[in-house]
């Protein structure tokens, strides 16, 4: 991904997106004239040329982007910037452009100073397992653009735009160098924790789904057992000891692949 916020010329910003696609963007002139419904030979005029695009057009293109709202307004203030017909007004959309940069610089200041994630925060992250999915996804390197994350959420594009954003803005995600990667800010829930049950409930609907559909890589293992009460404890301290095991593997490991681990060990009676 390109970073939008190290560009001053909208102009300049889109070239480079476009040739760092598949094939050097082969083809995506025209993905973008059809999308808007203006001919290609318009776009090249205004990417190339002197011509600039209106703000309708502007918006539409940071949606056919998936630009984050931050990005959409540095974006249609850089629009603005090049259509300015004064020089009072350049300096006005340069002051502007100034002011969502060093916002924009702040609220990375800030992630890295840990900011406290809110109650009511943490309330909407664990009300569906999509958020730390999502969160989780950054942490690998090709899903970390809206359109990748979209794809592994199975989600459209403005609904990964609304998670995207809250991740941004909690410091649990951040933007680096025009990629959104996973940020400093951590989550952790004690066993006390009103959102505990929540976060259990999230990711043990996500393996029912998946029960039709195991494959041979996985590994899904169901067993009703009957025993003593010593023999109950000693299979718990097994778990206990398997799951320290792989939060250690875990932690070495390289970010490749992304995975779910639940374990179960319920009294019925």
């Amino acid at each position: 991904m390109i970073n939008l916020f190290l560009y001053k010329n909208y102009k300049k910003y889109s070239l480079k997106r476009i040739s760092s696609l598949p094939k050097n963007g082969r083809g995506e002139m025209g993905r973008i004239s059809s999308y808007l419904g203006v001919h290609t030979s318009l776009i090249s005029q205004i990417f190339k040329g002197d011509k600039n695009f209106t703000l309708e057009q502007g918006e539409a293109l940071a949606r056919y982007w998936s630009l984050l709202e931050v990005e959409t307004q540095y974006w249609l203030n850089l629009i603005s910037f090049e259509r300015a017909g004064t020089k009072n007004l350049e300096a006005y959309y340069l002051k502007n452009l100034k002011q969502i940069k060093l916002s924009e610089q702040r609220l990375e200041t800030q992630i890295k100073s840990d900011i406290k994630i809110t109650e009511e925060d943490k309330s909407e992250f664990y009300s569906s397992w999509l958020y730390s999915l999502c969160r989780l996804a950054s942490s690998i390197p090709q899903y970390q653009s809206v359109e990748t994350l979209a794809e592994v959420c199975k989600l459209n594009i403005p609904e990964t735009k609304v998670i995207i954003e809250f991740l941004l803005r909690t410091g649990l995600c951040k933007m680096e160098d025009g990629k959104i990667v996973m940020g400093p800010q951590t989550t952790f829930l004690g066993q006390d924790s009103p959102y505990l049950p929540r976060h259990h409930f999230n990711w043990r609907m996500y393996s029912i789904q998946r029960v039709q559909s195991i494959s041979k890589d996985e590994l899904m293992f169901t067993a009703p057992i009957s025993t003593d009460e010593k023999s109950f404890s000693d299979i718990r301290k097994i778990f206990g000891q398997a799951i320290r095991e792989i939060k250690d593997v875990v932690k070495d490991s390289d970010s490749k692949k992304l995975g779910y681990i639940g374990i179960d060990l319920l009294k019925i009676k």
